[in-house]
């Protein structure tokens, strides 16, 4: 499991009796209080401090057969509980028209029974929003990220040694500068610089790199309506493979004809419908390694009454599939709702399905040279503010895949609460 921001389902404390509850979150609570620093004009700090407990029934992503793995000490298991200890800060500067905003977090993960996985996590992102009159705006940015390697992502989990651990670092600049050209036509562009050091199995210095400029044009005439075209340039390669010829580098092209309609309190929409191509010399493919498919996304959401709000996406993109250095075309449905039951509880519940479809890709240890994945997740969380400063958040999670490839079918749940205090 990895823990990320605004994950639906954070890693979560077990709360094993009410009383035990009560008496922590009241502890942590006041501890919060006590260590809060003074906050300053035109700063937005916050504090966070969490501790969550875990049951992960499959935390190999085994197929659902009934596979074990053996832990350290021989013992067969398949689930395992997981303890999740984190801290971290964001906090928003305002300069005037100027805004800069940090968030960093830092995690450590304990297992009970599969404790070669114990590891640290972090990631931290900052980000500078700037406007020069009422022409120019734009961002600078950077996020950097190390986090485990999710075995569902690996090409053939059954392989991977039962001590393995990998640990992925991804480091993302961003930069984006606008025009307002004329009074209804705006021009937006940005570039993305992404290095990806991802280790796989006997792959233990895979490098991903990758550039991407974008340049869009839009019509910003009718009022909370904006429409135009955006297209996307990439240039990408993976390095450092110790399998000769395994180190492909790839060029692709999007363009989309692209509209946002929002109306600000109530409800936004957006839609986008073009076509990319992708081309790749090199890598573990049967075919050529070119890829191509319509593409687009589609997204609406909504505040269907004060206390609840529903939020829709469905997208068509054609990614990166590390593991096995080549592409993947993902389709897939989120659907989110959420409920504020009372001031201090909300209910927050979200489901998805993604279609993958890995072209002229060679399957180890199958005869398939197509493969194709269905995965589906479902999952629920509450959020209970027992003080001001403090949050109990327990969750549950569901996710399933299924594949034409029969050792990459799998299913597991994940149930827990987490312990979250914050202030400001």
């Amino acid at each position: 499991m990895t823990f990320k921001k605004n994950d639906i389902y954070p890693r979560t404390m077990w709360r094993r009796n009410n009383l035990f509850t009560a008496g922590l979150t009241g502890l942590f609570s006041c501890v919060c209080m006590l260590v809060a620093p003074p906050v300053y004009a035109g700063s937005k700090f916050k504090p966070t401090l969490g501790v969550q407990y875990s049951y992960v029934s499959n935390v190999y992503s085994l197929p659902s057969d009934g596979s074990t793995r053996l832990t350290p000490d021989g013992q067969a298991a398949r689930g395992d509980h997981a303890l999740d200890l984190y801290a971290g800060f964001a906090d928003d500067l305002d300069f005037g028209r100027q805004m800069f905003s940090v968030d960093i977090r830092f995690n450590h993960l304990k297992y009970v029974l599969f404790t070669q996985l114990n590891h640290n996590e972090y990631t931290g992102d900052a980000i500078l929003k700037w406007k020069i009159g009422s022409i120019f705006d734009g961002t600078l940015g950077y996020t950097q990220e190390q986090s485990m390697v999710s075995f569902n992502e690996l090409a053939n989990p059954q392989a991977v040694a039962v001590s393995t651990l990998l640990l992925e670092t991804s480091k993302i600049g961003i930069v984006t500068a606008n025009a307002q050209i004329t009074p209804i036509w705006r021009l937006e562009s940005g570039e993305t610089i992404r290095n990806l050091q991802s280790p796989r199995p006997g792959d233990p210095d895979l490098v991903l790199k990758e550039n991407t400029s974008k340049l869009g044009l839009r019509n910003t005439s009718r009022a909370h309506l904006s429409f135009g075209i955006d297209t996307a340039f990439v240039d990408g390669k993976y390095d450092h493979s110790v399998v000769p010829g395994q180190n492909p580098n790839y060029k692709q092209t999007s363009y989309q004809l692209a509209a946002d309609y929002v109306v600000s309190g109530l409800s936004s929409f957006n839609v986008a419908v073009g076509y990319t191509s992708r081309t790749q010399q090199g890598g573990n493919l049967a075919g050529n390694g070119d890829v191509s498919a319509v593409t687009g996304r589609l997204g609406y959401s909504r505040k269907i009454t004060p206390k609840t709000s529903i939020d829709l996406q469905i997208s068509r993109a054609v990614n990166s599939y590390v593991s096995n250095v080549s592409s993947e075309i993902d389709s897939g449905v989120t659907l989110a709702l959420n409920w504020l039951a009372t001031a201090k509880i909300t209910n927050a519940f979200n489901c998805g399905w993604t279609n993958s479809d890995f072209p002229n890709e060679l399957v180890p240890s199958s005869t398939t040279d197509k493969r194709l994945d269905h995965a589906q997740f479902i999952a629920y969380e509450l959020k209970y503010q027992a003080f001001r400063t403090a949050t109990l958040k327990p969750y549950v999670r569901y996710e399933n895949r299924d594949s034409n490839v029969s050792f990459l079918k799998y299913h597991g749940k994940t149930i827990g609460i987490a312990l979250v205090g914050s202030w400001q």
